[in-house]
């Protein structure tokens, strides 16, 4: 390992391949950038989780024509050139239909019950106007066409 790569999160199986590819290859770190500040490759798993991200790019297209004369290929290739951390993501809560054992059964949420002492909001009825405590679902409007007399 060098300098570069001796941080780097490689697992323990794929370390002594990796020591065999430094003499002939040169490896190039995925440029992550927080506020403007370099991410260390052994960091960018947990900064770019559930973040909004600006992901420079380029996409590469080959049109491909084959000697005997058959159709021919369309080959695309993309390279990602740096990543820009826009917004640092948030973790999100497990929904509790996501459980370790499926064999406990379904999974029964409490149902939502507003307090006594959360006054419900006034509410224009689409109708009349005026002021409901509820909400009141709007006449169905006539499909048929046809007016009625």
């Amino acid at each position: 390992m060098d300098e570069t790569t001796s941080n780097w999160p490689v697992p323990d199986n794929m370390k002594d391949q990796l020591k065999l590819l430094m003499p002939t290859h040169m490896a190039q770190p995925l440029p992550v950038y927080d506020k403007d500040a370099y991410v260390e490759p052994s960091s960018v798993n947990n900064a770019i989780r559930n973040a909004l991200v600006e992901v420079h790019f380029t996409l590469k297209h080959h049109h491909i024509q084959r000697k005997d004369g058959s159709k021919a290929l369309d080959s695309f290739s993309g390279r990602i050139e740096q990543i820009i951390i826009l917004k640092p993501g948030v973790p999100l809560t497990m929904s509790g239909y996501k459980r370790k054992n499926l064999l406990d059964g379904p999974y029964r949420p409490k149902p939502f019950v507003v307090p006594a002492s959360v006054p419900l909001p006034a509410v224009p009825t689409a109708l009349t106007g005026e002021v409901a405590s509820v909400f009141l679902p709007a006449a169905k409007a006539s499909t048929s066409g046809k007016k009625k007399a």
